[in-house]
C-alpha cells in the first residue's frame, strides 16, 4: 500500500530564486507530494516552464509570512541544514529522516529548507525540533535548494520500495 504524502509538507523559507521554485513544483508532482509552503512570497519573475505539469502545485502553494505561521498545523518539523556541530547537532541522516516519516503515518510532517544564500537563521532552526544533513563535500557541502528537496522527496518515496527489494534479498539468501 503506498504512503498518504499528502501529509507531508516541503516548507520554502523565503525562497529567491525563481528557478528554484518553479523546479521545486515539479518535483513534488514527480514524487507524489503536493503540499507546498512558501515563507514569504513566490519570487516575482518566476521560471513557470521548470514546473512542466506541474502549475497546479504552484498555485495551490500556501504562503506564510512567517515560519512558526506555516508550522502551525504540523505535528512533526524537520529542518534541512548543510551546517552540522555543536549548536547545530544532525538528529538524522536521510534515510533515517524517510523511515521516521513512514514511522508516523497518523502525524502531518514539515520538511522546512531555508533560504538559498544563508538558510535558515538560528531562531527559525530553533522551531524545528529534528535537523537532517546531506552528507556532501566537505569543501563544498551547500546543495541548490532545488536538488535537496528532491534528495529529501526521493528519499522518503523510495523507502518503501528499497524496504521490499531488501526483504526480497534476504529472502532469496534464505533459500
Amino acid at each position: 500500500m503506498a504512503a498518504d504524502l499528502s501529509r507531508i509538507s516541503i516548507i520554502l523559507v523565503e525562497p529567491i530564486y525563481e528557478g528554484n521554485v518553479g523546479a521545486i513544483a515539479r518535483i513534488l508532482n514527480n514524487f507524489c507530494f503536493s503540499d507546498l509552503r512558501i515563507v514569504g512570497s513566490i519570487p516575482k519573475k518566476n521560471d513557470f516552464y521548470l514546473a512542466m505539469h506541474s502549475k497546479e502545485i504552484l498555485e495551490n502553494a500556501k504562503l506564510f509570512d512567517t515560519l512558526e505561521d506555516a508550522l502551525v498545523d504540523l505535528d512533526r518539523v524537520i529542518a534541512f541544514s548543510r551546517r552540522k556541530g555543536k549548536h547545530k547537532p544532525v538528529d538524522l541522516s536521510p534515510m533515517q529522516m524517510a523511515s521516521y516519516v513512514h514511522d508516523l503515518p497518523q502525524f502531518k510532517i514539515g520538511l522546512v529548507f531555508g533560504r538559498e544564500t544563508y538558510g535558515l537563521t538560528n531562531d527559525e532552526a530553533d522551531l524545528c525540533p529534528l535537523r537532517c544533513h546531506f552528507s556532501a563535500n566537505p569543501a563544498f557541502p551547500s546543495i541548490n535548494l532545488a536538488q535537496a528537496v528532491a534528495l529529501a522527496c526521493y528519499e522518503i518515496r523510495s523507502l518503501p520500495q528499497r524496504v521490499d527489494e531488501d526483504m526480497g534479498r534476504k529472502m532469496t539468501d534464505a533459500v
